[in-house]
Order: C-alpha cells, then structure tokens, then sequence
C-alpha cells in the first residue's frame, strides 16, 4: 500500500525538514512526501534541498495561500492509495506510516484514521501546545471538535465522497482554523467507518505559543468551530446545527450555576456564536472543491 504524506508549508524554514527527515527515518518504504510550500521567499526550498534528488519527495511551490488550499494541491498530486497528513511543526515516529498502513490492511472498510498529537515537555504555566489523544468511546461529535490535522490517514476514494479540505477554514482562510474539524465533520456525517488510533503518534516538537499568541490561537479555535457547525447549517445538515446549539446551551447553563454559586461570572460564546454566523452566510459548497476538481488540481500541480 502507497501512502502520499501531504504537509503545508508557510514560512517554517527551521522546522518543516525536520519533519520530513523524521518521515524518511521510519520503518515503512511504500510512500511518497509531498511538501506543499506558500512561503513568500525560498528559505524552505534551501531547507529541503537534500532531499530534491530522492524520487520519493515531490516539492509544488505555489501562490495559493491557506493550509486547505496547500492540503488540496496534495491531494491531487499524491498517487497513494492512502493519503496522510502531518504539519510542518511535528516529529513523525518511526513506525508511524507503518501503523498506519496496518490499521487501513487490517479493515478494508476503515476510511479515517486519526492519530495522536503529544506535546513534549514544557512548561505549560508559560504557554500553550496543541495536543490530542484519542480516547476509548469518543463520539464522533467529539472528535470533530478536538481531532488535529497534523495526525490524518483516509483513503484516497473518501474524497470522491466528499470532496476536499473546505478553502475558507483553517490558517489562512477567512474562518481562520478548523480545516481539520470541517473535513472530519463532513466523514463523520457521510457515515464513512472512522477510528481513532492513540497508537500512531506524531510529536508537536515546534509547536509552544506562549502568551498573547496561545490566547490569540485558543480564539481561532473557537471561531472556526462555530464557523464550521455554521456551514453545516447552512448546507441543510440541521442535526449538526442542533448539537452546536444544545452544547453551547449547555456550557452556558453550567457557568450560570456556577456563577450562582460564587464561582464567578458564566462565560459567553461569544466567539463560537460569531463563528456559526459567519459560516453561516457563505453558500453550501462554497471553496469545497470536489472530485472533479481535486483531479484537475493535479494536472497543473
């Protein structure tokens, strides 16, 4: 089985050929990395120099920015049966595309894997690393709101299915992240078979923000989630938009008690809330390109 690993790229000279280096060093031979670069200059093509010549390696400068976008072109480019996706901030272990292809062997049905993202050490009093681990009897509804795109394996013919990453989430977009939750959201409601793998691990080795920038980021998340649960609204799927909703309800309802109880003043969705909204107003499939696209992306690719 050929796996096509897909990582975006946008100014991380310093990290991302430490990513690829650690995909390389692995244990699984059957796979092709695929380095998506929206940098403005050419400090990252330099970082990867030593790896141009491998027939493994494929490097697609582009102008189209946005994690989505970049994520796309490699889909289209990738001729893996699986396509995997990491970001260029993370130490893949060695036996990672190894695992990965054992689960997919293992269950011709399964179409999406999400792995773990561990955080190394640090001291989280000073900051903030995205991190997830997914855990037994997880639903769906949660996965889609805490997997991360630097952990992701499915089958090449989901997109048919479903069509690609959404161009409006996630860095870059104008719903500023959640790419990842959107796509998961769409597999998880296609009612595509799904599983989460604790077992295959990347590592977010570059990933601290401290500060202002952890805040600034924790609030991107819960834009792009409401903005997310917003575009589903807005292509019909009422039973998403409904446990949006009941959720938010719910979390408001437990700071009200608490705030009843001297706890302190409930806080207000108020960030999610305007991310539903902006999603909202976007057409159904608006910057969603389907199977049709995704193949025309891969001719100029």
């Amino acid at each position: 089985m050929q796996i096509s690993v897909v990582i975006p790229t946008y100014q991380r000279p310093q990290t991302v050929g430490q990513t690829v280096r650690s995909i390389f060093a692995g244990d699984y031979e059957n796979f092709e990395v695929i380095v998506v670069d929206q940098s403005k200059d050419d400090a990252s093509r330099v970082a990867l120099a030593g790896f141009m010549a491998d027939p493994r390696f494929r490097y697609i400068k582009t102008p189209r920015l946005g994690a989505s976008a970049a994520r796309n072109l490699g889909i289209a480019a990738g001729k893996g049966e699986v396509i995997a996706f990491t970001d260029d901030d993370v130490t893949a272990e060695a036996g990672w595309l190894a695992k990965i292809a054992a689960e997919f062997n293992a269950d011709a049905e399964l179409q999406f894997i999400s792995g773990a993202l561990v955080a190394p050490e640090y001291d989280r009093s000073a900051g903030y690393i995205p991190e997830f681990t997914p855990f037994k009897g997880m639903t769906g509804w949660q996965l889609v709101l805490m997997a991360a795109n630097a952990n992701f394996a499915m089958r090449r013919a989901l997109f048919d299915r479903i069509g690609g990453y959404d161009e409006l989430c996630g860095p870059g977009g104008v719903l500023k992240s959640s790419d990842d939750g959107d796509i998961v959201l769409r597999i998880v409601r296609s009612g595509a078979r799904w599983k989460g793998c604790p077992h295959i691990q990347v590592t977010h080795t570059y990933g601290f923000r401290a500060g202002a920038l952890a805040d600034t980021l924790l609030d991107e998340y819960d834009y792009g989630n409401g903005a997310i649960f917003g575009r589903a609204a807005r292509r019909g799927d009422l039973l998403a938009a409904g446990w949006f909703m009941a959720r938010e309800t719910k979390l408001l309802l437990r700071g009200m008690m608490r705030a009843l109880r001297g706890a302190g003043a409930p806080s207000l969705p108020r960030t999610r809330l305007a991310g539903f909204w902006h999603g909202f107003q976007f057409s159904p499939h608006e910057n969603i390109p389907g199977a049709a696209e995704l193949r025309s992306l891969g001719l100029t690719a």
